[in-house]
């Protein structure tokens, strides 16, 4: 196995996409489950700290060492599409952590299926959509990273393998959850743990392991941040290609006519899935970009209307014998909410859809570069908050920021009422004063019954406010639950909760 402790090559290693810093000793790139344990084994022993790392698209530091060695995922690319072996089974791929999701739908789309899950990143590795329960633009109708997963290996703090399937460990009513390992002896035992008291919002949610009664074994480790174990082999189901796509982009005067839009559309899509009914309109995404997102790109997109201050891009999966149907009532319904007909985009093909989710995804990129100008790190919301409480999250949103005096932007994911606000400072002190308000707004947040984190997870960055969520006793039930599988507190230090609580 390669190891290497050159600083030029250990830099790479030392930040992700929110500019967040840290340091290492040295990174080793195994290339199989056995090189993966054997190293696991080697930390464990000296009590060495080890972090796993993805690609580096995560936006909250938990790729990011403090200490220690780093397990780079880099060289364990394994992809294998398996059609379904018969009627009324999946189609399954089975990946290694280090499969970009570019390849996985690449691969997936070549055998006629596609890979629900759906990350803003698709450079990103599985494997770090795994550790984060990463979602995306489809989650509105396929769910999470977490709605997809079939079957994981993963390897232990001490070397210990275990192998789980969905639907055959669940967790006891006391809480008690066993996962079942083979040591470094080959010899097979039991591990317990016990999950943690508290219960997570009924919303899109990816703060902290993942807690349920009854729950499924498999589901700990899925959103984990690294801090449980080393995840070796995924596999996750695949869907039939939908046999066409409408792709939109509608452009608005004001955000209120784009959020009764998609409250209406929304709502029209939950009905015809409850009636699993594909004729009727049934989105499987809400995409939206406010004023400020729609500004910060106007010079690579010169056709966006001059009057939309708001825009939401959708996509419909349909038939063709229902697509004028179909986009019949997308315009009934873009005329009531009075969004203009003739300056929406639309799109039936491939080509032109890539161009839409092209546009989408030029906002973060164009966040990023603002903040590698100015020297600063990211300070972006991942909140979400109930339906009932979107606009007022929004309405406080945005009269914070004009009396604090800072720039911001908005885009995301408006069916799940779960948007990523980009406060954008351009010096010392605004980046002070944007990460108090960061924290302000995660207050308010919770207090509309909200969630601290819906997609990108905790990592380092966020760590203070997980305890603000959950309480300093679910905090110290996750740190205890933590060491039950990884005793000397190797994996991940410094997320999800401080590391004094390992001691």
């Amino acid at each position: 196995m390669k190891r290497t402790q050159a600083p030029a090559e250990i830099e790479p290693f030392l930040s992700d996409a929110s500019n967040f810093h840290g340091r290492a000793e040295g990174v080793a790139f195994p290339e199989t489950e056995k090189e993966v344990t054997e190293f696991l084994r080697e930390c464990h022993e000296r009590k060495m700290p080890l972090t796993v790392s993805g690609y580096g698209t995560g936006l909250t530091g938990a790729r990011v060492p403090l200490s220690g060695w780093v397990m780079a995922m880099h060289a364990m690319p394994a992809l294998d599409i398996r059609p379904a072996a018969g009627p009324g089974a999946p189609s399954r791929a089975v990946i290694g952590p280090g499969v970009q999701l570019k390849d996985l739908q690449a691969a997936a789309t070549g055998h006629g299926f596609f890979y629900p899950p759906d990350p803003t990143s698709i450079l990103s590795f599985v494997g770090g959509n795994v550790a984060t329960n990463a979602s995306g633009s489809r989650a509105f109708k396929y769910g999470v990273t977490r709605d997809h997963i079939l079957r994981l290996r993963v390897v232990l703090a001490d070397g210990s393998v275990t192998e789980l399937r969905r639907g055959e460990i669940f967790a006891e009513a006391s809480g008690r959850l066993r996962i079942p390992v083979k040591t470094r002896q080959g010899a097979l035992e039991d591990r317990f743990c016990f999950l943690p008291s508290y219960h997570a919002p009924a919303i899109k949610h990816s703060a902290g392991y993942y807690v349920k009664p009854g729950m499924d074994a498999i589901d700990l480790f899925i959103g984990s941040e690294g801090t449980l174990g080393v995840v070796t082999e995924i596999e996750v189901n695949l869907l039939p290609l939908p046999a066409k796509i409408l792709s939109f982009v509608v452009f608005f005067s004001c955000e209120a006519d784009a959020w009764s839009f998609t409250q209406e559309a929304c709502a029209r899509s939950r009905h015809a899935r409850a009636s699993r009914n594909d004729a009727l309109m049934q989105s499987r995404s809400f995409e939206y970009l406010d004023a400020g997102s729609l500004d910060l790109v106007r010079s690579k997109y010169p056709d966006i209307p001059a009057a939309a201050r708001a825009a939401v891009y959708l996509e419909q999966e349909c038939q063709p014998e229902t697509e004028d149907w179909m986009l019949d009532q997308w315009n009934i319904l873009f005329e009531k909410h009075r969004a203009p007909l003739e300056d929406f985009w639309f799109a039936e093909d491939e080509e032109g859809q890539q161009r839409f989710k092209a546009f989408r995804h030029q906002v973060p990129l164009e966040v990023k570069a603002l903040l590698i100008a100015s020297g600063q790190t990211k300070v972006g919301t991942d909140y979400a908050v109930p339906e009932r409480h979107f606009q007022a999250m929004r309405e406080y949103e945005r009269r914070r920021l004009e009396e604090e005096g800072l720039r911001g932007l908005a885009f995301g994911h408006m069916a799940d009422c779960h948007l990523h606000l980009n406060i954008l400072p351009a010096n010392a002190e605004e980046h002070a004063k944007a990460w108090r308000l960061y924290g302000e707004l995660l207050a308010k947040a919770l207090e509309f019954g909200g969630t601290i984190a819906a997609e990108h997870g905790v990592g380092k960055m966020k760590t203070g406010f997980l305890r603000q969520m959950f309480g300093e006793k679910a905090i110290r039930e996750m740190a205890d639950l933590k060491k039950a599988l990884d005793p000397h507190g190797i994996l991940g230090r410094g997320t999800l909760f401080p590391e004094t609580l390992l001691a």
